[in-house]
């Protein structure tokens, strides 16, 4: 891991029963009020900004009230390790749901 790579920060995690560090990217689809374009699609479509990421793991923060049908989003054209989607199930944001989609 070097400085100019870019990622947002780094987590420790066993793999295969070994110790790894892993890049962790960190992005967000805010909220109609603060962006009425922003949707999970431009998000996702811009990752392959990211050349030398195929050890990064993305992080998406669905900031947005409704359904959401994962079988509709569209596979990225990326080479990041993983994507993790995650959003709150409450107004609070006390109960939050993650999905782990690998772009492979």
């Amino acid at each position: 891991m070097v400085e100019v790579e870019d990622y947002d920060c780094v987590i420790w995690c066993k793999v295969n029963g070994q110790n790894r560090y892993a890049r962790v990217q960190l992005k967000e689809v805010v909220p109609p009020h603060v962006n009425p374009n922003a949707w999970i699609e431009s998000v996702l479509g811009n990752l392959n900004k990211y050349p030398t990421s195929d050890q990064t793991i993305v992080t998406v923060h669905l900031n947005v009230e409704g359904p959401l049908d994962l079988s509709s989003i569209a596979k990225p054209n990326t080479s990041v390790a993983e994507i993790w989607l995650y959003w709150s199930l409450t107004p609070d944001q006390s109960i939050a749901l993650v999905s782990v989609r690998e772009p492979t």
